[in-house]
């Protein structure tokens, strides 16, 4: 990361980077100064899509589901997508809920660490500074659940009042395996989640195993007091600001993918108590699209 120490008093227009102050530099960077307000609560900065990424119902469960939680608005780095998934998202950008950036790389892929995830992060950290209150970095297979809240403003409120020095909300993180059987006993919208293939709501097994902080797990950010970030952490905080490592009483990151592991396994349907409005907000919003994207 580059920082550029500027005079007080004075609005910079735009900054550029070159080897040496006699090159002409190839390329400048617009500066967007903070808003005199905050505009919203929680951003929700979402993982570099690419590999003509395609999970139509996955991509509107996550849009749903979050901001039933509180997310009001999310960003997302766009390497690649599959035509029914540019569906979405157009209705996502059209409903002022989503920014979409083309994310191009001035090498190939494989010469960067995950499609240069980490630049994204610090980028929509910092573009989020005086617009939103928090900021939440995860994947599209990720969602955050509080336990002991009924959404993110409630538990963040009793958060920031009991550690008022803390900026940075690091939630641990634990696999729901996509690969074991859906589980809809005593689930009266299992017929709906089934057809819609809601896998959030669907596979309520967990591994016993959680992982520890730094280690998969993800962290929601107050942007103002954020310095660098990392994928699973805060690498630098503003004056005496710390990171606080939420118990996992509180909340847990939940993690839908295939993992094939042998630990031993939960019973977990925390995702449920959501079900009443997350279920028909999906299935509302397939059906619009349903024209302009591939039949269940």
């Amino acid at each position: 990361m580059v920082t550029c120490p500027l005079k007080d008093n004075y609005n910079w227009n735009a900054v550029a980077v070159s080897i040496s102050v006699n090159d002409t530099p190839l390329n400048y960077m617009v500066l967007h100064y903070p808003e005199k307000q905050i505009k919203r609560n929680f951003t929700i900065c979402l993982s570099v899509m690419h590999s003509k990424y395609s999970k139509v119902l996955e991509l509107i469960e996550t849009f749903e589901f979050d901001k039933a939680l509180g997310a009001n608005h999310f960003v997302l780095y766009h390497r690649s997508s599959a035509k029914q998934s540019n569906v979405v998202l157009n209705h996502y950008i059209k409903s002022g809920e989503l920014t979409l950036l083309n994310y191009t790389l001035p090498i190939p892929p494989k010469g960067i660490h995950y499609f240069g995830q980490i630049a994204a992060v610090n980028d929509c950290v910092y573009r989020s500074r005086g617009i939103s209150r928090y900021v939440l970095v995860v994947d599209i297979d990720e969602i955050l659940i509080p336990y002991q809240f009924n959404n993110w403003m409630s538990m963040m409120d009793n958060l920031t009042a009991s550690n008022p020095n803390a900026s940075a909300f690091m939630f641990r993180n634990t696999f729901f395996d996509t690969s074991m059987p859906d589980d809809i006993r005593r689930f009266r919208l299992g017929d709906k989640a089934t057809r819609y293939k809601l896998k959030k709501f669907l596979k309520v097994w967990r591994e016993d195993f959680i992982f520890g902080y730094c280690n998969r797990c993800k962290t929601l950010v107050m942007p103002e007091w954020i310095d660098k970030m990392a994928i699973h952490r805060t690498e630098r905080i503003k004056g005496d600001h710390t990171p606080l490592r939420v118990n996992k009483s509180v909340a847990l990151l939940h993690h839908y993918r295939r993992y094939g592991s042998s630990q031993a396994r939960v019973f977990n349907a925390q995702t449920r108590k959501y079900s009443g409005i997350v279920v028909g907000r999906v299935i509302k919003t397939y059906e619009k699209l349903k024209p302009c994207v591939p039949d269940l």
